[in-house]
């Protein structure tokens, strides 16, 4: 599934939820590829993120894989998180995966389902079930400061402009 379908719809959840001051957006070009882009402030919260719905066919075929694969290009940041949703509601467990700094050129990253972690509001949530790709529901793109396993403050995830380009994304 091309991240730039038109189809899709996007919302914004940056940490101005909070009293931050981050924005951040995804945006689509004509040839195909994404950008999830904007400007994140460390200060009174640490987090920009995007994400949307999936058509009810994705869940479906990813039944029976083993995690999410991605094309992507990073600007060089670290803190960048692939976030998957189990229900349609804004709030709730969100489930991250850490990106692994990749090349600025197109690369493809696999993140086995056991990557991404049960966190709600950036804090970790222990007793939730592992998630698995038919339970799928939405999916997300996040620069956050803040370590999906322990909530922890990641001190080289620096404020500033950011970019994470995006092509396509699918499971294996």
């Amino acid at each position: 599934m091309n991240i730039g379908d038109r189809t899709l719809q996007w919302a914004t959840v940056d940490d101005r939820v909070m009293g931050g001051s981050s924005r951040s957006t995804l945006r689509s070009y004509d040839d195909g590829e994404s950008s999830f882009e904007g400007t994140l402030v460390v200060a009174n919260g640490g987090f920009a993120s995007v994400r949307a719905l999936l058509p009810a066919s994705v869940p479906r075929s990813w039944a029976s894989s083993s995690g999410l694969m991605l094309t992507c290009a990073s600007d060089g940041r670290s803190g960048y998180k692939v976030c998957v949703k189990a229900d349609a509601g804004m709030d709730g467990v969100m489930y991250q995966a850490s990106l692994p700094v990749v090349s600025t050129e197109m690369t493809t990253v696999r993140l086995p389902w056991s990557a991404f972690k049960p966190t709600f509001r950036g804090m970790p949530v222990r007793d939730a079930a592992p998630i698995r790709g038919d339970q799928v529901q939405q999916l997300g793109f996040m620069l956050s400061r803040f370590e999906s396993a322990s909530g922890a403050v990641m001190a080289d995830v620096p404020a500033g402009r950011f970019q994470l380009r995006l092509g396509q994304v699918g499971s294996y």
